[in-house]
């Protein structure tokens, strides 16, 4: 039997080798698409998790509110059923009970203690109407006030913008300024030291900057922000006043609007005790 030779056995090693190698780079190529995959799935399980939880959350709220509106229907039918039997039982006591208050009190007494009774529900009637409107001129005062620190706010930001644009306006030109001499003098330099490919680089870059810097010396801006600031100053005055005197009107409707409130309660607090001083009225 012939021998193989050194470059058969070669030739088939590496015949061998190559198909390992490939059976290798499938199997990493497939481990690489199965990572990627995998990382795909668990991506996507991420954002069905996440979508889970939202989920699960608006359907424990919507459960929730199932019960609360079940409860405040049998609540609301219960407080119905009760209150249609009260006018119903109640109100036929109390027809009965009219009828014998007319046997034993006499109308002109009925009518001098319903006169006073009137005269009671009135006043509070009054003081409560007072009181409602002091609250709403408070509620007017105090959103205008609210509106004027706005507007203030605005005005005193505006004019600083304005000012600070202004004052940036020579620190450019002196920045563009101190930009050409540097280059300039390093033009210069160069050309001095006979380095005159540098010396080029250099006066191409001052070139630039000297139409900057002309740019600057002749750009409109800082005239015309100039000339901006003092309207914009007077506004933020005249805004800085609308404030203070907006702020100023609220304490006194504030003030009023307790009185107002006080005298409301106070009234209605003494109710029982002003009828029953009606009742103790000779002849009332």
């Amino acid at each position: 039997m012939a021998s193989t030779s050194i470059a058969e056995q070669l030739a088939k090693l590496k015949d061998r080798r190559d198909k390992l190698d490939k059976s290798r780079r499938d199997k990493a190529a497939k481990i690489e698409t199965a990572a990627r995959n995998l990382e795909t799935d668990r991506r996507a399980l991420e954002d069905l998790d996440t979508e889970q939880r939202g989920l699960d959350a608006d359907v424990d709220a919507t459960a929730r509110l199932e019960t609360d509106l079940a409860g405040a229907a049998k609540a609301r039918t219960e407080a119905h059923d009760l209150g249609a039997d009260d006018v119903t039982k109640i109100g036929q006591a109390q027809t009965a009970l009219a009828a014998r208050i007319e046997q034993e009190l006499s109308q002109a007494r009925r009518d001098a203690l319903a006169t006073e009774i009137d005269k009671i529900d009135a006043a509070i009637a009054k003081a409560a109407t007072a009181a409602d409107a002091a609250a709403a001129g408070l509620a007017t005062a105090e959103k205008a006030a609210a509106d004027a620190r706005v507007a203030a706010d605005a005005a005193a930001a505006e004019h600083a913008d304005v000012l600070r644009q202004l004052v940036a306006v020579p620190q450019r030109t002196e920045a563009a300024r101190a930009r050409v001499a540097a280059l300039h003098a390093a033009a210069n330099a160069a050309v001095d030291s006979g380095r005159t490919a540098e010396a080029f680089v250099r006066n191409r870059d001052l070139q630039k900057a000297l139409t900057d810097l002309d740019a600057a010396v002749k750009d409109p801006q800082g005239g015309q922000l100039a000339d901006r600031l003092p309207k914009l100053w007077s506004d933020n005055l005249a805004a800085a006043a609308a404030l203070t005197s907006a702020r100023a009107a609220v304490e006194p409707l504030r003030a009023k609007a307790t009185e107002a409130r006080q005298q409301r309660d106070a009234l209605a607090a003494a109710r029982d005790e002003n009828i029953a001083a009606a009742l103790s009225k000779p002849g009332a």
